[in-house]
């Protein structure tokens, strides 16, 4: 079976979430083709706990990476775009693996949130460079695109703060 759903890096929660409540409906994650489309396996009703995991492929190798998961009892199921799925049964998860586990994405959240804060004064240059050169009507089309890319990535960022402080108040 597969079902079409996105997500933003904010909401690698609500994803976990998800996972769980297809595995107790009898359906196991088993790939993610292409962005936005998971495709699942029948398996008998069960309680399962998904992790995403972001892996930063500079400061480790993915052998030792993955063996650090191996070795708490996660399975492997499949990864997108830098991201990792894994799962396991819920029982065999203790407070401080879920401890951990919240810092892993505060830190990826971290990350994150520092790249797009970078790219603001970027953008505060991008328009009055480009911006003058053309004329009318032009002109008004990419101040809307400006105004709505920067908008847009001052929601991303909002998001992101918004799901760290989560975490935070978890852990």
């Amino acid at each position: 079976m597969k079902r079409i759903k996105w997500f933003w890096f904010w909401q690698d929660g609500e994803i976990e979430d998800w996972l769980q409540d297809m595995a107790g409906q009898g359906w196991k994650l088993k790939a993610i083709p292409v962005p936005g489309i998971f495709s699942f396996e029948p398996i008998t009703p069960t309680s399962l706990a998904y992790r995403l995991d972001y892996h930063n492929r500079q400061k480790h190798g993915m052998n030792a990476y993955l063996d650090t998961f191996f070795d708490d009892g996660w399975e492997f199921i499949t990864r997108l775009n830098g991201w990792l799925f894994f799962c396991k049964t819920t029982s065999d998860i203790s407070k401080e693996e879920r401890k951990k586990d919240h810092q892993a994405k505060i830190d990826k959240l971290n990350r994150d949130l520092s790249i797009m804060g970078s790219l603001i004064p970027l953008m505060s240059f991008w328009y009055p460079l480009f911006g003058s050169q053309v004329a009318s009507p032009l002109h008004e089309i990419l101040l809307v695109v400006y105004l709505g890319s920067l908008g847009f990535l001052l929601f991303i960022i909002l998001k992101g703060y918004q799901r760290m402080r989560a975490l935070r108040k978890q852990s």
